[in-house]
């Protein structure tokens, strides 16, 4: 309830499947729950899509991990 604006009813409703979030709702819901943006891609067929921001950020890390591991070899 604390990610959007709905009331605790509307939550409930949500929670047992008797109703689904509104887009007013379900774009703070996507925002802070990895889950329920999993969810959205899935039953859209868009899961893949959303690899590349993910490998984009492997990478980064690892490349920053590179970095680190110059650092204290040198």
């Amino acid at each position: 309830m604390g990610w959007t604006p709905a009331s605790e009813r509307a939550v409930k409703g949500w929670i047992s499947g008797k109703r689904v979030p509104s887009g007013e709702h379900l774009i703070p819901l996507m925002a802070c729950s990895d889950a329920v943006f999993a969810a959205v891609l899935r039953v859209t067929g868009r899961e893949r899509s959303s690899c590349g921001g993910q490998v984009a950020e492997v990478r980064r890390l690892l490349r920053e991990a590179a970095e680190a591991l110059d650092e204290v070899d040198q």
